[in-house]
Formats: C-alpha cells, structure tokens, sequence
C-alpha cells in the first residue's frame, strides 16, 4: 500500500511539473486507430480480482467506470492517457493496459465458421445485448508495420441497458495495410484470438 501512495505522490508530481507534457498537440506520434478518449483498458492478472484493481484506482486517484470483456474502463484525464498507462504498467498485477480501443462490449464469434477471410474480405459474427441491433462496429490496426500484426473491432455504439442478446455477421475490407503481414491475428475484449492466416494445417494422423 505505501508503494502504491509513494508512486501516486511521484505522478502527481511529474503532473504538476511537467506542463502537460502528453496534450493533445504534444503527442510525439498521432494515434492511428479509434478509441475512446479519457478511458485506459486494464486486464488484471489471472487470480486477481476487480477489488485489487479498486484499491490500486483508489491509491491513484482514479476510478473504475464499467467492465469490459475481461477487463475493466478506467476513467482518466483526457489527453494523459499515455502517461497513466504507463503509470498502470508499473503495478505487477496488471497483465495488461492501453487505450480504449475496443470502445464498447461485444464479443467475436469463435464457432465453427468462425472469422474467415474471403479474398480481401474479413467476414465475422459480433455479439452483444443492447436494446436494439445494429450497433456501429469498425475495423482497427497499429499504427506500425510488423509481420505478427494483432487486429481488432472498436465498436463505437455505447453499452444499452437492455437483455436482449444480438448476433450479427459483418464484412470488413481488409486494407493493403493489413494483407502485407504475414500473420495476422484478430482479438476481442474478451481475449479471444482467431489466426486469419497463415491457415494452419492439422497434423496427419498415422
């Protein structure tokens, strides 16, 4: 506890000194995909629990807002996320933190066909509840290149206080971007991962 009370006082040092250092304007590299501004994503360690992370947000000054998938939305300055994920980074139980990049809850159909690729076509069923569907979903990648590249949705419709459960199939365009990679993987907020290739193949049984 008196770690995490010293770490506070030592960010909200560097925040009071370091004249905003990560606004908007500052930002050595502009964000490439969508998410949602004044939000971090923080995925506990498996074995800890959303009561750890609370008493971690309370140390920080900050508070959780909702779930998502696995993980939780906590709620930060505008324009200080970088600085907060890096602040969450240092905390050992934490096994995961970024931005908002998922947007809104929602999972990805891992069922036989599953996410397939159709040529240059990504097609995929979502599912979520809301109170009606047709919720807005887009396509997302890093900003930089590599040859192992992880993609994802961001679904942008915000959470509804309904039960009724949806599932919809969705075609995305795969960009030039994306088809370079040699192996590409999409994930949800659940954690759930799909190769989309290279397609590997089952062993042959004996």
């Amino acid at each position: 506890m008196k770690q995490f009370q010293f770490i506070s006082v030592l960010f909200t040092t560097i925040v009071l000194f370091g004249g905003g250092c990560f606004s908007t304007n500052d930002q050595p590299t502009q964000i490439a995909f969508d998410y949602i501004p004044g939000e971090i994503f923080v995925r506990m360690e498996i074995g800890h629990t959303r009561q750890d992370l609370e008493e971690i947000t309370e140390n920080f000054e900050v508070s959780i807002i909702r779930e998502l998938g696995n993980g939780y939305i906590v709620a930060v300055p505008e324009n200080f996320e970088p600085l907060w994920i890096t602040q969450f980074s240092s905390v050992p139980i934490i096994d995961e933190v970024g931005y908002n990049r998922f947007g809104y809850n929602f999972t990805i159909s891992t069922e036989e066909p599953g996410p397939i690729v159709d040529d240059e076509n990504l097609i995929l069923t979502v599912n979520y509840s809301g109170c009606e569907g047709g919720h807005a979903f887009t396509l997302e990648r890093p900003g930089n290149f590599t040859n192992n590249m992880v993609i994802w949705l961001f679904k942008s419709t915000e959470d509804e206080d309904c039960e009724a459960y949806f599932s919809e199939e969705l075609t995305f365009n795969l960009e030039r971007f994306i088809l370079l990679s040699t192996n590409v993987t999409i994930e949800d907020p659940y954690g759930n991962h799909v190769v989309l290739w290279p397609i590997l193949e089952e062993p042959v049984e004996d």
